[in-house]
């Protein structure tokens, strides 16, 4: 759902921005607040973007653990360990 609301959201963050500055005139110094606005997308994505990550490694998490050759290999437990501890 994060990943389907991605556009929307940076559509609508910059079309504030482009009203922000219209309505301003070339003589407001409101750049920071668009900056800001336009950030907030950035951390918008990356919460999107982790979540998709997230969801991925429970798949393959789920989908290795029927597989019998990973239940003896280190390597890869090691590896999902240290995922989980980030």
């Amino acid at each position: 759902l994060d990943m389907l609301l991605l556009p929307v959201n940076y559509g609508f963050f910059c079309s504030l921005c482009v009203r922000i500055l219209k309505a301003q005139g070339p003589h407001h110094q409101n750049h920071t607040m668009v900056s800001a606005l336009i950030e907030s997308a950035d951390i918008w994505e990356a919460w999107a973007l982790w979540s998709v990550l997230e969801l991925f490694v429970r798949v393959v998490e789920v989908a290795s653990s029927r597989d019998p050759r990973r239940e003896q290999d280190a390597e890869y437990r090691e590896a999902m360990k240290a995922f989980k501890a980030l």
